[in-house]
């Protein structure tokens, strides 16, 4: 009896050695998990069907700003901190798992009750024992930081995105700029500079010089031909925007239905046959210079677009709703008479207006006849180096008809006989065909030609008189039987100065 007792006694022991061992090394385990969950901001928790030996880890309380001296949290305390935009979503997840025996995975956010957000990932499955569930088991993890670090990855994406989106379009804008201005080069007229040394171009170049310096519209006006696109290099050249772009167009030179396109671009689609993007002559003027020739045959339905541009600096390409801001200096030219086209209401006036802040009238060459004779050398060496002919004097008689010429084409007239007349050279004069210069038959567009000139030396003549004095009841105004204002819009229609 006495040797069982002591069997027994020393199997209690070691038993109860085992036991204590045991005991501590779960003890130390759970140090350890507890202390990796802390290091990971990972929770665990344990739920029982009967909510009644509900677990959760000290780290669920930290991650969900819970108090663990105030007891096990119910799942009511855990729907509240949820954010409620994200509460239905998880809470159908819970339900998946006991409802359905299905695990789930989510990220969702919370609402700390010290008012702090925090997204949270969150795993659940059910524990099975003999293919019953007798619980269930989760773990949660705080990746606040992981998910803002992500949102900014996306955002850091979004702005990559958009300025890879930038660049491609200013490499498009810069290659079709580039094929522009090689086009331009390819188109670009024989002058190098503007030639002349007579009173009134002098006249002229020194307005250009006033107005270049600053942004301000520019309304060149002049008869066809005077060179009124040297006029608006020259300004664009003193400028302070000469290292960008000068863009130029001839507004008469594109059908009215492609005039928008040309101007402010497409999108792909915009209308049929629009196959692709197409950037307008606005944008690649951006802090440059857009040259608008033949300004007075913009169709009315688009100024109102032309006036906004000029004002706000602003348009939509067509087939867009993205508004393109722009920084474009705008010189227009015309050799209409842009008052009778705003009082025959083909322009608006509110667009004249706007054009019209530094008028700048370009001499027709017969009121520059001291310049025909450089003209005419500078364009016989430009044409005679072109075609390698050894033309090396003009006859005099020559050069004096050419200087009474009354030149109806202006420089362009005189440009092209040139360029016959190099051709026809064979020997070291330059032979012009003179005989092209004979007055034509007379037709009505001579006549109305004729009578113009008629007017104008007309009212030199009463202004030379009156030693250019124009208002007063002895002024040329008064002479000529009409009001100072409207003779002062002559004088701008024909071009009239007192140096002429």
């Amino acid at each position: 009896h006495a040797l069982r007792l002591l069997t027994y006694i020393l199997v209690l022991g070691y038993i109860s050695h085992e036991y204590l061992q045991m005991t501590h090394e779960l003890r130390r385990n759970e140090a350890y998990l507890a202390q990796a969950q802390r290091l990971t901001r990972a929770g665990s928790w344990a739920w029982d069907p009967s909510e009644t030996h509900n677990y959760y880890s000290r780290e669920v309380f930290n991650i969900f700003g819970l108090d663990p001296t105030k007891g096990n949290p119910t799942l009511a305390d855990f729907v509240r901190i949820y954010h409620p935009e994200d509460r239905t979503f998880v809470e159908e997840a819970e339900k998946q798992l006991v409802v359905e025996g299905r695990g789930y995975d989510v990220k969702y956010r919370i609402v700390r009750p010290d008012g702090e957000l925090r997204w949270i990932r969150e795993v659940g499955t059910p524990v099975y024992e003999k293919e019953a569930v007798t619980g269930y088991i989760g773990a949660c993890l705080d990746v606040t930081e992981q998910e803002h670090m992500t949102q900014e990855l996306a955002r850091e994406h979004d702005r990559l995105r958009f300025s890879l989106e930038e660049i491609t379009e200013l490499k498009d804008k810069l290659a079709k700029e580039k094929l522009y201005l090689e086009d331009e080069i390819r188109t670009e007229s024989n002058f190098e500079e503007i030639i002349g040394e007579s009173a009134a171009l002098k006249r002229i170049l020194k307005q250009v010089e006033t107005v270049a310096p600053t942004d301000s519209a520019v309304l060149i006006q002049g008869e066809t031909g005077t060179g009124k696109e040297l006029i608006a290099r020259a300004i664009h050249n003193l400028s302070k925007r000469r290292e960008r772009t000068f863009v130029k167009m001839n507004c008469a030179a594109i059908p009215t239905g492609l005039l928008e396109s040309e101007l402010f671009g497409h999108e792909r689609g915009a209308f049929t046959g629009a196959i692709a993007q197409r950037v307008g002559r606005f944008e690649l003027a951006h802090q440059g210079t857009l040259f608008l020739d033949e300004i007075g045959d913009v169709p009315l339905e688009l100024q109102s677009k032309l006036l906004r541009v000029l004002q706000e600096q602003e348009f939509e390409r067509l087939g867009s709703t993205r508004t393109i801001r722009v920084d474009v200096r705008l010189v227009a030219a015309t050799n209409r008479d842009f008052a009778q086209l705003v009082a025959d209401k083909q322009f608006r006036s509110d667009l004249y207006y706007r054009l019209n802040v530094f008028p700048v009238v370009v001499p027709s060459l017969r009121d520059r006849p001291e310049d025909i004779p450089l003209l005419v050398r500078y364009f016989a060496q430009q044409y005679a180096r072109r075609m390698n002919k050894p033309i090396v004097t003009i006859p005099t008689e020559t050069m004096t008809t050419l200087s009474k010429y009354h030149w109806p084409g202006n420089i362009r007239e005189l440009e092209n006989l040139i360029e016959r007349s190099v051709i026809l050279s064979q020997g070291p004069d330059l032979r012009v065909p003179l005989g092209e210069l004979e007055a034509p038959t007379v037709t009505v567009p001579n006549e109305v030609a004729t009578l113009e000139t008629a007017e104008r030396e007309h009212i030199l003549r009463v202004l030379r008189e009156t030693h250019w004095v124009i208002g007063g009841p002895s002024g040329a105004a008064a002479r000529l039987g009409m009001k100072r204002t409207t003779l002062q819009s002559k004088l701008q229609k024909l071009g009239i100065s007192r140096q002429a």
